[in-house]
């Protein structure tokens, strides 16, 4: 039986940020996973898939909720930007995105 996918990202969270640094928030403006530092700014905006999927789309449909929410007007945006499935997790840096938001 699968886990619950808010369950998932929780111990996704737990084995990869955990530790007292960082602090989960799920949900921000329809974004899948934020990470936020003690301070309460974000460091990470990811999108989630629980099967396999493949990068270019993870970061589209990511960069889509992201401009659709203007998401990076009403919040500091993270210093990166990540998609992560049940195989792999990958990392941008906002910079190399945030053209895009302005097009």
């Amino acid at each position: 039986m699968a886990i619950p996918e808010e369950t998932w990202k929780a111990e996704v969270f737990a084995d990869y940020f955990g530790g007292g640094l960082f602090k989960y928030r799920p949900d921000l403006d329809k974004i899948d996973f934020v990470v936020m530092n003690n301070g309460d700014f974000s460091v990470l905006w990811a999108e989630v898939k629980r099967n396999p999927a493949g990068i270019p789309e993870m970061f589209a449909q990511l960069i889509l909720t992201i401009g659709k929410a203007k998401t990076f007007e009403k919040y500091m945006p993270p210093q990166w930007l990540g998609a992560f499935d049940s195989e792999k997790i990958v990392f941008l840096p906002y910079a190399a995105a945030s053209d895009i938001f302005y097009q």
